[in-house]
């Protein structure tokens, strides 16, 4: 395939290819090209943090994560990105500061509300998770998250009520 190696989204977009069939290191090597043409395109940072965070270099992508975060404040995908990216480090302060408390997203709300179960507060998955399930009855994650926390409550009829919703409509 014959892309313009200078035009920044072109190179974005064939990393974007690269990294859908599988071929992360040629992916990697166009979201560093991208970045390297444009450094203000917060999608090719985003998109390299991502893709080695998902290869376990979680340090480095938190590190391109935060400069994006920096630079670009409104882009909330660079901030649940950071937050899962913590979550995963195990920072889950930090997590909870990226993400924000009133996250617009609901993928960023169930990141909010892993990051406080992780902590170990309880209460406040619990209000995170029933208050994506009010808006969506669908929201297997807030399900699946509040089976793990109602058990952890000791409240077993609750845990099983959203446990046994999980079995008859969960993911095929």
């Amino acid at each position: 395939m014959d892309i313009n190696l200078n035009d920044p989204q072109a190179v974005l977009e064939r990393g974007l290819e690269l990294r859908d069939q599988g071929e992360w290191l040629e992916a990697e090597a166009m979201f560093l090209r991208a970045r390297e043409l444009a450094p203000d395109l917060a999608d090719a940072h985003i998109e390299l943090a991502c893709l080695i965070a998902d290869h376990g270099r979680l340090d480095e992508a938190a590190v391109i994560l935060e400069g994006v975060v920096e630079q670009h404040p409104q882009v909330e995908r660079a901030k649940g990105s950071l937050g899962k990216v913590y979550i995963q480090l195990k920072r889950f302060d930090d997590a909870i500061r990226a993400i924000g408390e009133a996250p617009a997203d609901p993928a960023s709300q169930s990141l909010l509300g892993a990051a406080y179960l992780k902590k170990g507060e309880l209460e406040r998955a619990r209000q995170i998770f029933e208050t994506i399930l009010a808006r969506d009855e669908n929201a297997f994650d807030a399900r699946m998250n509040l089976a793990t926390i109602y058990n952890r409550l000791g409240q077993n009829a609750e845990a099983a009520r959203h446990m046994t919703w999980l079995l008859t409509n969960g993911r095929s």
